[in-house]
């Protein structure tokens, strides 16, 4: 049991490398990109990009989390057959969707520049990212085969490695070139999604030969499946992308892309929160699914009182920092130009706490087959960040979309913690909860402390004061017992019990 809990914490482990290692990486392309570009031309790059990203949802028809949710079941059972039609049947609707999506916007792309956009630069952007559509969905099919064979290294891997490519080939024609830097990182952009599919097709052969080996048969039921599960997660997938990058649609249209460029340094910057997280829910998705096709519910509920247990000793640190310190980051970061960013950021900072909570909550409702319940959920909440950013947007601007979406991302998190406490029956570790709120009390006012104490240069300053703070919070948490080493594992030595 001891070994089997130990490995299911040595691929968490895999995951959480990768991960935290994408991080940093998205973070300098950001940098990188906002010193080399105009806040106009930076906007638009983003602008587009959302926009690309809200008409993707609907390319695979959720087929690819069906995927993951059905591949596990089919390898249970050596069912390979239906696993090579699974995936030819998500490669065949993508496929199409792609092509027909990438005619339209090539169609419309002057009238999208001009009426929506209202940025030329938007017209540069907009054809170079239509064929994102394309290899972003290969892309995502073959990381989602590797999700559902369980083969963390290479599906964590897939995205760190496309944006190191990113950055490496950005930084070398940045270094280079100083014209048309908009359209170089544009084209940039989307080859590192082909790169990517060559270099990842090897291991994908090794993983999944029945892909090639066996026969397709096309299965009416298992196909019934697929598009059943399929549709609730497009139906909620609608309504994430509505939470998560309507905002700067909205944006674009009532303010300008000036106003998304200050936005997309706010927005990314409080995703930081996230990184301790995304690797926890990108690895509770097919291994909660394996646990429930299994049987093992005590075992899924085990995982969440670990999950709760030091979920917000992860999160409140961070966002705090964020609240406290907004200007700070964005100017040493990305310079003063962008500092006016510094309001959305406070307010984004709080919210997202929320939504990495939601997260969670999300990643297992997905694992247990409970999609419909979620994108009910998920739509309510996408709805209520529909009027308020329709209130807030032209009142108070970029302020007003961050007010909007960390409302939004609360209500998301109260509505499935309610829910999983029914379905699982689990209770939140509130003594917990007190704990880490003191603790961080005393890591916001030790790093007080140190900077009155400390004058040196500012980056060296900012590393000795945030490392010291962060090395004493983590002990607390230890001598507190909110972090529980012992508890964590054994709860992943009950999951893996067969």
């Amino acid at each position: 049991m001891i070994m089997a809990g130990s490995n299911l914490l040595k691929r968490l482990m895999t995951v959480y490398f990768f991960t935290l290692a994408a991080a940093p990486i998205s973070y300098l392309i950001r940098i990188l990109y906002a010193r080399g570009l105009s806040v106009e031309a930076y906007g638009a790059f983003y602008a587009v990009l959302a926009f690309i990203g809200l008409i993707g949802m609907f390319n695979d028809l959720g087929m690819n989390p069906a995927l993951v949710y059905y591949l596990p079941k089919f390898i249970k059972e050596r069912s390979f057959s239906k696993i090579r039609s699974a995936v030819s049947l998500v490669a065949g609707i993508e496929l199409l969707s792609s092509v027909v999506v990438l005619a339209v916007i090539f169609i419309l792309r002057e009238f999208l520049a001009e009426h929506f956009f209202r940025s030329e630069i938007a017209l540069i952007v907009l054809p170079i990212f239509a064929f994102v559509f394309l290899f972003e969905n290969i892309f995502t099919l073959m990381n989602n085969i590797f999700k559902g064979y369980r083969k963390e290294l290479f599906y964590s891997s897939m995205n760190p490695f496309r944006l190191l490519s990113v950055l490496i080939f950005s930084f070398i024609f940045y270094l280079l070139f100083d014209q048309n830097l908009v359209m170089t990182f544009s084209l940039i952009w989307v080859l590192s999604f082909l790169f990517s599919i060559v270099v990842y097709a090897f291991p994908l052969a090794k993983t999944a030969p029945e892909l090639i080996k066996h026969k397709i048969s096309f299965s009416r039921p298992t196909s019934s499946k697929l598009f059943r599960y399929g549709f609730f997660v497009m139906f909620s997938s609608v309504a994430g992308m509505v939470l998560g990058r309507l905002d700067v649609l909205m944006l674009t249209y009532f303010e300008g892309v000036a106003s998304v460029g200050l936005y997309e340094i706010a927005l990314p910057l409080a995703t930081i929160i996230l990184v301790a997280i995304k690797p926890v829910t990108s690895f509770l998705f097919p291994n909660i699914s394996y646990f429930y096709h299994s049987n093992q519910l005590g075992e899924i509920k085990a995982i969440i009182q670990a999950l709760y247990n030091t979920g917000l000793f992860l999160f409140l640190p961070l966002g705090l920092i964020f609240f406290l310190f907004p200007q700070e980051i964005i100017v040493v970061l990305f310079g003063a130009k962008y500092a006016p960013a510094k309001i959305a950021l406070k307010i984004l900072a709080i919210g997202f706490i929320f939504r990495g909570f939601s997260s969670l909550n999300f990643s297992i409702t997905d694992g247990i087959g409970q999609v419909k319940k979620k994108g009910y959920l998920i739509y309510l909440g996408a709805g209520l960040n529909i009027i308020l950013n329709l209130i807030l947007i032209p009142l108070y601007s970029i302020e007003g979309a961050a007010l909007a979406t960390s409302i939004s991302f609360f209500f998301m998190f109260a509505a499935s913690l309610v829910f999983l406490i029914r379905k699982m029956h689990f209770i939140p570790a509130y003594r917990n909860w007190l704990k880490i709120m003191i603790d961080c009390l005393l890591f916001i006012s030790l790093i007080y402390l140190l900077k009155t104490w400390l004058d040196m240069n500012i980056y060296l300053e900012t590393a000795l004061v945030v490392g010291t703070a962060g090395i004493i919070y983590i002990a607390i948490g230890f001598i507190w017992r909110i972090i529980d080493y012992n508890a964590i594992k054994q709860a992943a030595t009950h999951a893996l019990k067969k």
